[in-house]
């Protein structure tokens, strides 16, 4: 987990965890990405996957394990390839909420067997198609749509899920439902639907 060198003392106070499985990497400012790529190489690790979410995004919470899974598949069948691309998820602004189909979602895992320091903003999202890479329907995100982001927006949706699953046959690049309530049809492995969490955007 990447923080700032200065959030020290809140990590340990509020989010230290009892488990070996995170490890917190304090960062000086402007500096993030080389930190992490450091601790990294610093424990000899194989294997190495690395996945971007932004800040305001949410993952399901088995994301992870299901990412991991598809990579392990992928390795054992002896599948070469450099990315795992989650193409299944949500928009939401608390109030409503939109299924999402995109081929070439944000939401990237880069894999590499030997650590070399790459970076997973090193490419464009969208030109992920371009290099050898799975798509992963399980693993499930979610983009909040706020002031703040301009770029998250709702869609014009489909009515129907046939002509959903028929689009993405036909290799739609980026589909969606209707919007409907968040509030009645809130995602499983994301948590319980918080009534005060549209006036939290």
């Amino acid at each position: 987990m990447l923080l700032d060198e200065g959030d020290a003392e809140t990590y340990e106070k509020h989010f230290a965890f009892d488990s070996d499985l995170v490890q917190p990497v304090f960062a000086k400012k402007g500096a993030p990405y080389e930190a992490g790529v450091e601790y990294i190489r610093s424990t000899g690790l194989k294997n190495i996957v690395i996945s971007r979410a932004d800040s305001d995004d949410i993952i399901s919470d088995d994301y992870i394990e299901k990412v991991n899974a598809e990579v392990t598949r992928l390795v054992e069948a002896g599948q070469p390839f450099d990315y795992i691309v989650a193409t299944h998820g949500y928009r939401t602004d608390g109030d409503v909420i939109q299924e999402i189909y995109y081929s070439c979602s944000p939401y990237l895992s880069l894999f590499r067997e030997e650590w070399d320091g790459k970076n997973i903003y090193d490419i464009n999202h969208e030109d992920v198609l371009q290099y050898a890479y799975f798509p992963i329907e399980s693993a499930r995100w979610m983009q909040c749509i706020h002031g703040g982001n301009l770029a998250n927006q709702f869609m014009n949706g489909m009515a129907d899920r046939q002509s959903f699953e028929d689009s993405i046959r036909n290799n739609k690049k980026l589909i969606a439902m209707q919007r409907v309530s968040a509030k009645d049809n809130w995602p499983e492995n994301f948590g319980v639907y918080n009534l005060a969490f549209p006036e939290s955007f």
